[in-house]
């Protein structure tokens, strides 16, 4: 009889140990639950070597977008049957900036360090200092978008990883894809050149592909006004991004100064402009820093191109619900 206390005292602490393993096991589960589905760096099922449904929230659809959804299921909940449901108002003058052709150095992107904007950089794969501008505009809180080399139709060069139109489906898409997986924080693509690969079908239809299986989207630099990029991106379900405006294809400050104007005026009318510069042009630096105060003063905002995607493909999910 005497040994039954230390009998309980062995049931209580193997009892005890018991619990808390089956407290560790509990607290540890959703850590490796986000382990095994997460979507951190390197090649996840977003930049797999094969193309398949993606299940994941789109890149580019952050917490403005969220908020947007929200606005909208409110009114949809205040609305009666048979009442038409209008998206929620939009900032007027709405400036997205896109700077190409990163990656030949990083000075080209300190020179924009001053400007107090907003501004996306798109940058070209396999140069010196491709990931390294990628990781920097990250680190700067701007968008990252991947700007890929298509054939033109004056036969210029594109650079490393294009695409060309005498490419077989596969392996356009197979470019593309080797393309995107140096660059998992890349929200989107828009062309480099491209003005003979932007106006074939069957190319953009290619590239676009790999683009919504990855919940990314396609901006279409129009360099040429046959283009059908933001075309076969719609026919996609994604949203029809397109520039409007280009910056700096003469490059001094006047010339500059000139089309800012323009865009300006675009997004006075239309409520926002797409700008495309390039992140190689100090004078489109000087010109914006020089500037920016007073374009703001005259209440235009500057806004990250991923806030322009996601409005759009909200825009689009409301009209096919047929309000």
């Amino acid at each position: 009889m005497k040994r039954l206390p230390y009998i309980a005292i062995l049931v209580l602490l193997l009892f005890g140990s018991l619990s808390g393993i089956a407290l560790l096991v509990s607290a540890a589960e959703p850590a490796l639950t986000a382990g095994a589905g997460g979507t951190g760096g390197g090649d996840g099922a977003r930049l797999g070597d094969e193309d398949g449904p993606v299940d994941e929230a789109p890149a580019w659809s952050g917490a403005a977008a969220s908020g947007r959804d929200e606005a909208v299921e409110a009114a949809a909940a205040a609305a009666g049957p048979g009442e038409r449901l209008n998206l929620p108002p939009r900032d007027p003058r709405r400036l997205y900036l896109i700077l190409d052709d990163g990656g030949h150095t990083l000075d080209d992107l300190r020179a924009f360090s001053a400007f107090d904007g907003v501004f996306t950089v798109a940058v070209l794969p396999k140069l010196p200092y491709s990931r390294e501008t990628a990781r920097m505009t990250v680190a700067l809180g701007h968008d990252l978008i991947v700007h890929q080399p298509m054939e033109a139709i004056g036969g210029s060069d594109p650079g490393p990883g294009a695409v060309f139109t005498a490419f077989e489906d596969h392996r356009i898409r197979r470019i593309v894809r080797t393309n995107l997986r140096d660059f998992p924080d890349a929200i989107g693509i828009n062309n480099h050149m491209g003005s003979k690969a932007t106006s074939n079908a069957r190319v953009m239809s290619a590239v676009v592909e790999v683009v919504a299986n990855r919940a990314l989207f396609f901006l279409d630099s129009r360099t040429t006004h046959t283009s059908v990029g933001a075309a076969t991106a719609e026919n996609a379900g994604l949203p029809p991004l397109k520039r409007d405006v280009f910056l700096d294809n003469v490059r001094s400050e006047e010339a500059i100064s000139k089309q800012l104007d323009l865009a300006l005026e675009i997004a006075a009318t239309q409520d926002f402009a797409v700008m495309i510069g390039h992140v190689t042009s100090p004078e489109l630096a000087r010109v914006l820093i020089d500037r920016y105060d007073a374009i703001v003063a005259a209440g235009y905002t500057f806004h990250p191109l991923s806030d322009l995607a996601a409005g759009e493909a909200l825009r689009i999910a409301h009209e096919d619900t047929g309000n």
